[in-house]
């Protein structure tokens, strides 16, 4: 880096010090009018939440459900209604993509770890969702009552407006939401959740790969995979935190896919569609088919807006050291083999 770019570093740092009080005070005040303008909104669709371990295609298909399919969620310009990570105006946000860009996202599918592109691409939404669930908490689990009635009733008007801004079912895909299942349908009573399921060894390989080879993404990651954690913190963290890296790969997709077995078996499995990876790629026609099928018959009513894609590059199979992979593969077979 040379002077005159430094220069211009620093500067930027102080601008951007200098207009976050008024920016925090002006979304400040929309936030304040949001509220009171969609202080009554009401769903009119079952809301969809996309469910699943991290790594197990969510991306992919929370990219098709949005740019294919007739539906409304959190768009990457709604997200940039916020400071920091307390203030937020997501459906004023929304106002301004239906107004400023095209509502459909372009369907390149590009995406880094769930980030997408374009003013109109799907977020993962964590600037709303970390209003309300722990970020930094021992472990991403939330029971059901862990909201406040009033936190309730703001996380449903955020999801309301969203919904009544566009006319279309909500859908959602926030990684960390697997884990909240149940306080999610404490919030939204009709929600209706699709897990995406890919073969536990390559959803394990690749959060691996995340962990060691790819770990510079994260600007302040502690440069050690075993220390570092990637995404979802399962309610069994604490004691899978201290094992060895295999293990706590392994671990974590077992313990996120029990936990929604589990939340399937207390809401009905008639709230639940399982889409798996390999037909998604595949055959991702059929698979949007059997999701508007699912979704019209729940009162979430959606059609296909335009052609699919006839495939996607269908990763599988060995993808790191055949020691590491052989490790992985005996540990999941002993997990799974003791939780049957």
């Amino acid at each position: 880096m040379d002077e005159s770019q430094w220069v211009m570093q620093v500067k930027s740092h102080w601008l951007k010090r200098l207009l976050r009080p008024p920016a925090r005070l002006a979304l400040r005040l929309l936030s304040r009018l949001e509220a009171r303008l969609w202080a009554n909104a009401r769903l009119r669709y079952s809301p969809v939440f996309i469910v699943a371990p991290p790594r197990a295609g969510t991306t992919l298909l929370y990219q098709l459900m949005t740019g294919h399919l007739d539906t409304s969620y959190f768009t990457n310009l709604a997200m940039r209604m916020h400071v920091q990570d307390d203030v937020v105006a997501p459906i004023i946000g929304a106002l301004l993509t239906r107004w400023l860009v095209p509502r459909r996202h372009d369907g390149t599918f590009e995406s880094y770890y769930g980030a997408t592109r374009g003013w109109n691409g799907p977020h993962e939404g964590h600037w709303v969702w970390n209003q309300f669930f722990p970020d930094d908490a021992p472990s991403h689990y939330v029971p059901p009552g862990y909201l406040a009635p009033r936190q309730r009733r703001d996380l449903y008007r955020i999801v309301a407006g969203t919904e009544r801004v566009f006319g279309r079912p909500f859908v959602s895909k926030h990684i960390r939401n697997s884990v909240r299942i149940q306080a999610l349908a404490e919030v939204f009573p009709t929600a209706l959740f699709i897990q995406c399921q890919r073969d536990p060894l390559d959803t394990a390989q690749s959060i691996y790969i995340a962990r060691t080879r790819d770990l510079p993404f994260v600007e302040h990651a502690v440069r050690d995979p075993a220390r570092w954690w990637f995404s979802v913190k399962p309610r069994e963290y604490a004691e899978i935190k201290d094992k060895g890296l295999v293990a706590q790969v392994c671990e974590q997709v077992y313990a996120i896919q029990r936990q929604i077995v589990q939340d399937r078996a207390v809401l009905g499995q008639e709230r639940f569609l399982t889409v798996k990876y390999s037909d998604l790629c595949q055959r991702p026609q059929d698979e949007m088919e059997r999701v508007v099928a699912f979704m019209t018959t729940h009162n979430a009513p959606t059609r296909i807006l335009k052609p699919i894609p006839q495939a996607f590059p269908f990763s599988t199979g060995r993808k790191v050291e055949r020691e590491v992979y052989q490790a992985m593969a005996d540990y999941l077979e002993r997990l799974y083999e003791k939780g049957r």
